[in-house]
């Protein structure tokens, strides 16, 4: 099913100041099966828009997903802290793509931290123009925690997204 679509998508990271530190792409192929299949089974378990903790070894990871239309908002936490919010932008339905990132940014411009540390006006003002679909938009939250938790909460939101976007792409060709 994942390679019935493009042959990945997109990745765009920022700071909490706004500023993008990265971008690239993601190949399907690149991608752990094991790891697809985890994702695969958090979205036919809880759906497209959940709040849920995990279990087993990751029951000190949540993820929060909110999405319509093929675009959404994601959030993960680790051992109570958020450690990344994601944008996740599909790239069927081109109004829905808009408003999603808007609310994202007007979202990440109201919060303390950004609102701290942003050297620009208009922080993260190049997710609102950034058109590569699929695109998954990153950033990293300031946090005392381990790099390992920002290394997991990094790979939950990647394979989490790659599931989504081939799940929404399999939906848009139906």
């Amino acid at each position: 099913m994942i390679l019935e679509m493009k042959s990945g998508f997109h990745v765009v990271s920022f700071t909490y100041d706004g500023d993008s530190v990265g971008d690239g792409f993601w190949e399907f192929s690149r991608l752990s099966p094991k790891w697809l299949e985890f994702g695969r089974q958090h979205l036919l378990q809880y759906g497209m828009t959940f709040d849920t903790q995990l279990d087993r070894n990751l029951s000190h990871v949540r993820v929060k997903l909110t999405s319509s239309s093929g675009a959404g908002i994601m959030t993960i936490f680790v051992a109570g802290k958020v450690l990344k919010s994601y944008l996740l932008l599909g790239g069927s339905n081109d109004h829905a793509d808009a408003e999603m990132a808007v609310m994202f940014v007007e979202s990440l411009r109201k919060s303390k931290p950004v609102i701290e540390a942003a050297a620009s006006q208009k922080p993260f003002d190049r997710v609102l123009h950034t058109s590569e679909r699929p695109v998954l938009v990153t950033t990293i939250w300031p946090s005392d925690t381990p790099k390992s938790d920002y290394d997991l909460a990094s790979e939950i939101g990647l394979y989490i997204a790659a599931v989504f976007f081939a799940e929404c792409s399999a939906t848009a060709n139906n």
